[in-house]
């Protein structure tokens, strides 16, 4: 035993490196030189490269909320957090404990109210519910929970997020994405002597329309944050026609791009409408972009008979074809509404699926009753996977996630 603990450091950490970042939490306890090992930068990166190259992350964070009773509706609402093993045969962990300090919120003791807003490399972030202008930075396996600096410049809160790294600087950034013409970043400096500040960033006026989010996230794809929106196709105002659009930013240079999706390709509903009540008609769907291997994206919708997919074949012409068109009504034949498969849904994409499986690319996930069902667009069945009470909902949002010991310091 003493000759094995006097094994060069170099040899602990070619085969520490391939251990599961909770175990070797709890293996700093083991000794100081496994301690201080575990802890060290390098072989911190060392770990975190080896779930780079994983073809699937560990697992995916679903969110329910609870819903409020009428007599408490700010205090009862509860975020409550699940894992979903990614493999072959998807199924649901139980509930995820993530751990928060308590916070004094005009309540004694109370805990924060975190909405979970992006994941990255084991880093998550969250936003407070009742101060959304303050963020979160927390890795849930080295308990790191720290506040980032609030968000005091801008006068309206962003409606999404994402927590992405610049591989040129080597830096883990903040993005949030308003629903008009700015966004904010925040950098996160390393060195404790830097502060880190936000920026909020003006998209030119001539280059866009007024937009509105349709997306469930920001998708990370080539080094840019991705979303859907709506945009006008074709001849100046007021000939334009409404379409769908892919709005994104390049998270190194900040320039902003768009992909149109031409009105015969996927229709907006209903032209004549005010650009407010074109956004409601909209979000009366559920749409989902996604990635493909080969740098290509895939968009799919819901609505309450349907769904379609839809694969971009070449960005800088914007040509989109259909692939799929998959009729629901065989729902109603295993006794779940189309309306509660409608209502309580979220769509979840694989990852690593290219266009010749295009149908594994896409699960969707649906609430009924107390239980929680994965259908499947290939085999049009539904099998259950886990059990969620009556009284929570589905979130839109979901997160790929695999632990790390990344911090932020």
């Amino acid at each position: 035993m003493n000759n094995n603990r006097e094994l060069p450091e170099e040899i602990w950490m070619e085969i520490l490196v391939y251990l599961k970042a909770n175990d070797l939490q709890n293996y700093k306890i083991v000794s100081k030189q496994w301690r201080s090992l575990i802890s060290y930068p390098t072989f911190i990166n060392s770990h975190l490269s080896l779930l780079r190259y994983q073809q699937q992350p560990d697992e995916i964070l679903i969110t329910t909320l609870t819903s409020p009773k009428p007599s408490n509706l700010v205090r009862c609402i509860q975020y409550h957090f699940y894992s979903i093993v990614n493999s072959n045969k998807i199924s649901m962990m139980r509930q995820k404990e993530l751990q928060f300090p308590l916070y004094d919120h005009n309540q004694r003791d109370s805990k924060l109210v975190l909405c979970l807003q992006s994941s990255c490399e084991g880093l998550l972030l969250f936003q407070d519910k009742y101060n959304p202008k303050q963020l979160y930075i927390s890795n849930p396996v080295t308990s790191m929970f720290k506040p980032l600096p609030p968000l005091i410049q801008v006068k309206c809160q962003c409606c999404f997020w994402a927590l992405v790294r610049d591989t040129r600087l080597n830096k883990y950034k903040v993005f949030g994405v308003k629903s008009q013409r700015t966004f904010v970043v925040l950098t996160l400096e390393e060195d404790a002597t830097l502060s880190s500040h936000w920026k909020i960033c003006h998209l030119r006026e001539n280059d866009h329309q007024r937009f509105s989010m349709l997306s469930q996230f920001l998708l990370f794809q080539n080094e840019e944050l991705l979303w859907l929106t709506t945009d006008k196709y074709g001849e100046p105002a007021p000939d334009a026609l409404n379409c769908y659009c892919i709005h994104s930013i390049n998270i190194e240079t900040l320039i902003f791009s768009k992909i149109n999706i031409p009105p015969y390709v996927l229709k907006v509903p209903l032209n004549e409408f005010s650009s407010v009540d074109l956004y409601l008609k909209c979000k009366g769907a559920r749409h989902l972009l996604s990635e493909l291997n080969g740098s290509s994206l895939c968009l799919t919708t819901v609505s309450e008979s349907k769904l379609e997919m839809f694969v971009l074949e070449d960005r800088l012409k914007c040509v989109w074809t259909k692939s799929h068109v998959i009729h629901l009504k065989s729902l109603l034949n295993r006794h779940y509404s189309l309306k509660t498969f409608f209502v309580d849904i979220c769509l979840v994409t694989m990852r690593d699926v290219d266009k010749s499986n295009l149908l594994d690319l896409v699960k969707v996930l649906i609430h009924h009753e107390d239980q929680l069902l994965l259908y499947d667009l290939k085999s049009q069945e539904c099998r259950k996977i886990g059990f969620l009470e009556k009284d929570q909902k589905l979130c839109r949002h979901y997160l790929f996630h695999s632990n790390s010991l990344v911090s932020w310091d």
